[in-house]
C-alpha cells in the first residue's frame, strides 16, 4: 500500500492535531489547579504578630495578634520559646496573659487583640538586647497545625519617644505645672 500525497499530509496533520490537544489538556489541567489553589488562598486565614507603640506615647510599646488573611484562624496557640516579663515587681511573665496562656478558639479577618507589653523608659537595654519568640500554631478550614515562628525585636524602637510633632507628655507636664502655678497664685492671694 502506497500513500499519497493527500494521505500523507492527512496523517501529519492528524499527529499535529492530536499533539496540540494533549498539550492544550494538559495546560487546561494544570489552569484548573492554580484556579482551585488560588481560590483555597483567598480563604486562609494568615496570623501576624507583632509590636506597636502606642499612638499617644512612643515609649508605651504594644504587642498585638491579628489576622491579615481572608479565612477565620482556629485553635490559636501560642508557645513562648523566649518569654517576656513585663512586670517586674510581680515576676509576670507575658506567656501569663490569659488569651496567651489559654489560646485563642477563633479569630476572623480583620480582627486584632491587641494588649500593653511595656514601657521603653524602663530597663531599656535589657529590652533592646532580648527579643521575644513566640511560635503560633492555628488551624484553618482546609490546614491543620500551620506553625509560624514570630522573633519580636525591641531594638527597632530605640530611641523613639513620639511620633506626633506634639510631645503629649511634655505638654501634660507643663499644663500640670501651669495649675500648680494657677493655685499657688490662687492660694497666695488670699
Amino acid at each position: 500500500m502506497c500513500l499519497t500525497l493527500k494521505d500523507s499530509i492527512e496523517i501529519i496533520f492528524s499527529g499535529v492535531v492530536t499533539v496540540a490537544t494533549v498539550v492544550y489538556a494538559r495546560l487546561t489541567w494544570k489552569l484548573v489547579n492554580e484556579t482551585k489553589a488560588q481560590r483555597l488562598a483567598l480563604t486562609e486565614p494568615l496570623i501576624h504578630l507583632g509590636l506597636q507603640p502606642n499612638k499617644d506615647f512612643m515609649n508605651i510599646i504594644e504587642l498585638y495578634v491579628e489576622n491579615i488573611g481572608n479565612g477565620i484562624a482556629y485553635n490559636i496557640r501560642f508557645h513562648f520559646v523566649k518569654d517576656f516579663i513585663f512586670k517586674k515587681e510581680h515576676n509576670k511573665k507575658l506567656s501569663e496573659i490569659a488569651f496567651f496562656k489559654t489560646g485563642l478558639n477563633a479569630l476572623s479577618p480583620n480582627s486584632r487583640y491587641l494588649t500593653y507589653i511595656t514601657s521603653l523608659l524602663e530597663d531599656t537595654k535589657e529590652k533592646l538586647a532580648n527579643p521575644i519568640e513566640i511560635v503560633v500554631t492555628y488551624d484553618s478550614k482546609t490546614t491543620k497545625n500551620k506553625e509560624v515562628n514570630f522573633v519580636l525585636d525591641f531594638s527597632e524602637f530605640e530611641g523613639l519617644l513620639y511620633l506626633d510633632s506634639v510631645d503629649k507628655m511634655s505638654m501634660l507636664i507643663k499644663t500640670i505645672k501651669e495649675l500648680g502655678d494657677k493655685i499657688e497664685n490662687a492660694t497666695n492671694k488670699k
